[in-house]
């Protein structure tokens, strides 16, 4: 939330007022000198109560579940934090204005069920992106939050090959282990000794250092998009990171969240729809690595013939191939289902 800002909301005859403050009354996280001028103040806006199509009440803000997700007709979404008795006010008050509006709230799995997203998918009425999605979005997470952003898992293997071949199971990411237990025997055996040693010691043990997801898991990945491009800046207090440990190359960080036991990020859904996040499209001086070169355009594996186009293109089709549709349910378990608790 280094990002967030105080404002005001008001319904004033039919529509809905946004009022950003001038001065920034939010609790933020410290942010130094260098990096205030970084700091980016939401625009006012307003829109017409029927515009409203759906609230998500409940959505996590510092640990309490006192935020809402509005989404309008249009497709713009806000994510705005009430006071636990102001957030419930403020819904009595929509609801009264607009009964139509769609009430997202209770448990996950309620809305799973009333969604029908499992059948839908089960049936091959829903893709497999769409379905990635929609568990994102009934687990609370949001394109809206950066610290809660939707989470995708890795499921190419090869990033080496001329062509990829989407017909051979060793093209594919096992999907049933977490990507921590990706990679060599070795890697996995280390990461359990680690467990059972704290745990020998009386430690709380754990399998990993780091999340799967996060918010600068986030920032690396779409270093070149804005805003994320002035919230890496912002994140890294006022400057890019070294540019040897920003994101340059697929093939590089596959190696990295394959053999570094203490990397384990999965993917966002861009890598599935959105080859703009591949292309330093703003010319952005991200900076020159240690051996001479410098960082622009993401480095792409053989096979994408160095279009970020076809690099999308292909992950998406592996994305919905037979062979992820048949194992997805392994993954999905690991990160949204009965799986969890084990990792």
């Amino acid at each position: 939330y280094m990002n967030c800002w105080s404002g005001r909301m008001r319904l004033v005859e039919g529509s809905v007022e946004l009022s950003i403050d001038a001065t920034n009354e939010a609790f933020n996280q410290h942010v130094s000198a260098a990096a205030q001028k970084y700091l980016m103040r939401p625009n006012s806006t307003s829109w017409g109560i029927k515009q409203m199509k759906a609230i998500v009440y409940g959505r996590r803000f510092r640990m309490q579940r006192s935020a809402m997700e509005i989404q309008l007709r249009d497709n713009r979404t806000f994510l705005v934090n009430f006071s636990h008795d102001d957030g419930r006010e403020v819904l009595a008050r929509f609801r009264r204005a607009n009964p139509a509006v769609v009430i997202e709230k209770g448990p996950p799995g309620r809305q799973l069920t009333r969604m029908r997203s499992t059948d839908r998918w089960k049936s091959r009425s829903a893709s497999n992106f769409d379905y990635l999605m929609e568990l994102n979005y009934i687990a609370g997470r949001s394109t809206q939050d950066i610290t809660q952003y939707p989470v995708f898992p890795w499921i190419v293997a090869d990033y080496t090959s001329e062509e990829l071949d989407l017909q051979s199971e060793e093209s594919f990411r096992d999907l049933s282990k977490p990507i921590g237990l990706c990679g060599s025997a070795s890697r996995a055996e280390e990461v359990a000794g680690r467990y059972y040693d704290m745990e020998e010691m009386g430690d709380v043990p754990f399998h990993y250092f780091t999340h799967y997801s996060s918010a600068a898991v986030v920032l690396y990945y779409l270093l070149r998009l804005e805003p994320y491009t002035t919230m890496q800046i912002l994140f890294q207090g006022g400057k890019f990171d070294h540019a040897d440990r920003l994101f340059h190359s697929i093939a590089a960080t596959w190696r990295g969240v394959t053999k570094n036991i203490q990397d384990v990020k999965e993917l966002v859904p861009e890598f599935y729809y959105l080859p703009e996040a591949f292309m330093n499209h703003n010319m952005v001086s991200f900076g020159t690595k240690q051996d001479g070169s410098n960082i622009a355009h993401l480095s792409l594996p053989p096979w994408a013939k160095d279009c970020p186009f076809a690099f999308v293109y292909k992950m998406r089709e592996a994305l919905e191939s037979e062979i992820v549709s048949a194992k997805l349910h392994n993954w999905i378990d690991l990160v949204f289902g009965l799986s969890l608790i084990h990792i």
